[in-house]
């Protein structure tokens, strides 16, 4: 099977498309840099000046400038605040971060979301790399071939020149030998021979240096091929990927950037629409105080009103019995009196008018008139006794008025 082309469909570069359920990503706020004016305050430092002093020491002056309004640990309260050596709790909450759980989370995830994108680009660009080292491995095994011939070549050289210097002594040896013994004739004979074989070996070695060089120059421009398309894909690759990576980088900002707007307006409306249902139930509730308040007091004056009706009604049947009482207790005994005092004034020699069932009535005017006289002192004095009652009620009405109603509590709302 043949390795996957770069244009291919295998080894087109995947676009990096969030769902639809995707996590927003938060955006971050644009603080100040933490130790700005520290950085700040030691930039001179860094510059050339002509005072040469130790850097420590010129840390230790500009440190000097680092005003910090707070006490020292185990200070005492009169003591002068230090300069540069000890944080305050506002720097150590500075250096500690100001981020609540909430924005450390978004930001974990938001951090997350990048980095599963960054992975799945390197994986994308993995697989290109691979696929495009296994094209080269393709290309350089016939070079590796050449490379291994070539240095098989450099070994028969080299044996060839060992080979040939060792044939040399011995033909010289031998020369030397036929030379005393046969001379001349072996001489020229072994000479023809060793230039025999050496022209031959000449004759190997150039046809093998011919197929070496006609290999190499028929590989060679498919190398050069390989090279240039390598050298072409690179920068498709790195054009593609930068523009569209920049591109997708700006829209998601933007996109982003108005998100955040909106939500930021939707914000302020909720706040407005909360103030302005919390004045309104701040209202409602006032005015539902007031009446609460208002019945309060209302019950307490019908209380009052029914106490005073209540007692009213006591006394008055108790007065209208009282007196009843005293008329049906005060007319027997009149009676009874002007009975006695008739009985004296009557004269003894008067006949006595004896009655049906033997009982002596007094009928005399002077019985009559003492009689009258006695329902009339027993009138006198209901009503005198009606008026005492009317007095005694008056009275207990204004003591009840004087007296001060209860006091009833607001509700606990």
């Amino acid at each position: 099977m043949l390795p996957n082309t770069p244009g291919s469909p295998q080894m087109r570069l995947r676009r990096w498309n969030f769902a639809g359920n995707a996590p927003e990503l938060p955006q971050l706020s644009r603080r100040m840099k933490r130790g700005a004016k520290a950085m700040r305050d030691l930039r001179p430092l860094a510059e050339n000046t002509p005072n040469q002093r130790p850097l420590t020491e010129r840390t230790l002056d500009a440190a000097q400038d680092w005003s910090v309004n707070s006490t020292p640990r185990g200070a005492r309260a009169g003591a002068t605040a230090t300069c540069g050596l000890e944080l305050s709790e506002e720097s150590r909450s500075h250096f500690f971060g100001h981020r609540t759980g909430l924005d450390v989370e978004a930001e974990l995830q938001r951090q997350a979301v990048l980095l599963k994108g960054l992975l799945r680009d390197v994986a994308i660009m993995r697989d290109t790399v691979w696929h495009l080292s296994d094209e080269l491995a393709c290309v350089s095994a016939p070079q590796n071939d050449l490379e291994q011939l070539s240095a098989d070549v450099r070994e028969l050289q080299q044996a060839f020149s060992c080979f040939s210097r060792q044939d040399l002594e011995e033909v010289e040896r031998a020369k030397l030998a036929s030379y005393q013994e046969s001379r001349s004739l072996e001489e020229t004979r072994l000479e023809e021979d060793a230039s025999a074989s050496f022209r031959e070996l000449e004759t190997r070695f150039e046809e093998h240096s011919r197929m070496l060089e006609s290999r190499f120059e028929d590989l060679n421009p498919s190398i050069k091929h390989l090279e240039t398309r390598l050298e072409e894909h690179k920068n498709t690759l790195d054009a593609r990927f930068g523009d569209l990576h920049l591109s997708w980088l700006e829209a998601r900002f933007e996109e982003q950037r108005q998100l955040l707007e909106m939500r930021f307006a939707e914000h302020k409306h909720l706040e407005t629409r909360f103030e302005e249902h919390r004045s309104s139930l701040s209202s409602a509730l006032e005015a539902r105080l007031e009446d609460v308040q208002g019945l309060h007091h209302r019950m307490a004056d019908l209380e009052l009103w029914l106490r005073n009706e209540v007692l009213l009604q006591l006394s008055t049947n108790t007065a209208e019995e009282v007196i009843e009482q005293a008329s049906v207790s005060v007319t027997p005994l009149l009676r009874q009196r002007a009975e006695e005092i008739a009985e004296r004034a009557r004269p003894a020699t008067s006949p006595a008018v004896s009655g049906a069932g033997g009982q002596q009535r007094p009928s005399s005017p002077g019985f009559l008139s003492l009689v009258l006289h006695a329902e009339r002192v027993a009138e006198v004095a209901a009503d005198i006794a009606r008026e005492v009652v009317h007095s005694v009620l008056t009275n207990a009405e204004l003591q009840v008025g004087e007296t001060p109603p209860p006091q009833t509590p607001p509700p606990q709302l």
